[in-house]
């Protein structure tokens, strides 16, 4: 019998843009929804938002729309081994982001994943 793999939710109603950038990014891009655990992928960040466009002309950090500080979000994850220049890249808020993060290094913790571990990520679409 096959382990099972853990899976990250992915809420449409408490992270809307995250949600959004991570359906585009598989639908649009081809970006897989199962993917490599690689610890210390802050590189791959970089890597990321170097090849795109801040979105409102500013540099990393500075980017406020609406009054709502904001983040950016890559799919796939920095910290996965499929991370890196090819992902899509979104401004978010950083409350969102925060959340996200959370979740991300609570499933790390509670599967005691290692490198190389496998995840997939599955997009809870709104109820309504």
């Amino acid at each position: 019998m096959a382990a099972l793999i853990p899976v990250l939710r992915v809420s449409q109603v408490r992270t809307p843009n995250i949600y959004e950038n991570i359906q585009m990014a598989v639908e649009d891009l081809d970006h897989p929804l199962i993917l490599t655990y690689r610890p210390g992928g802050g590189n791959n960040r970089g890597k990321a938002i170097a090849h795109h466009i801040v979105e409102d002309g500013k540099p990393w950090g500075a980017s406020k729309k609406y009054g709502v500080e904001r983040s950016y979000d890559e799919y796939p994850f920095a910290c996965t081994s499929e991370g890196g220049t090819d992902s899509r890249v979104a401004a978010v808020p950083k409350d969102e982001q925060n959340i996200q993060g959370g979740q991300i290094s609570a499933l790390i913790r509670h599967n005691n994943m290692q490198s190389g571990d496998r995840f997939r990520v599955e997009l809870v679409p709104d109820p309504f």
